[in-house]
Order: structure tokens, then sequence, then C-alpha cells
């Protein structure tokens, strides 16, 4: 784990976690003007992929931050379930 002191005020709430979860709750906080530590036990961001798909709800949460759009913006469509294109996937449940 690395430590680097950013000069800010004192933080009111120690994130734990780097990830998609805790960069995102440090980011509301922030905006409601609540200073957050973000700490992680890796040395540096990931050098793969960790995700390859934004679920509905995560979608619904990047909405009411006014970022969900410039998420679908830049995404790739994924064509359907397990990666079948959307073109032999059926619209209708049976």
């Amino acid at each position: 784990m690395t430590t680097t002191h950013t000069g800010t005020p004192e933080c009111q709430v120690l994130v734990v976690g780097a990830g998609p979860t805790g960069l995102t709750l440090a980011a509301l906080l922030l905006a409601r003007g609540i200073h957050a530590r973000v700490i992680d036990k890796s040395e540096g961001p990931a050098t793969q992929s960790r995700a390859l798909g934004i679920q509905a709800r995560t979608l619904e949460i990047l909405d009411t931050m006014g970022l969900a759009d410039a998420f679908i913006d830049q995404g790739t469509p994924s064509g359907g379930c397990a990666g079948t294109p959307a073109s032999e996937t059926s619209s209708t449940w049976t």
C-alpha cells in the first residue's frame, strides 16, 4: 500500500478501496462538501479490465450524478446474453 499526502483538508470520511464503488462514494461525498480520503491495498491502477459491462442499477446511480449518458455514449453495446449478437436474441422471454 502506498500513502500520499495531498495537502487537502483533514478528511471526514475514510473510504477503503479505490475501485468503482469507493471512487464513486468519494465523488458523491465531495459533491456534498464532505472530504474523504481513499486508500487501497494496490500500489496503482489495475492494468487489466475489471468489468465488461455496466449493470442497470449502476446506470441509475450514474444518472443521478448526470453521468449516465456520457457512459452510454462511450460504450459499445454487448449484443445480448453471453456475447450473443443482438440479431440472434429474442426480445420476448418465454
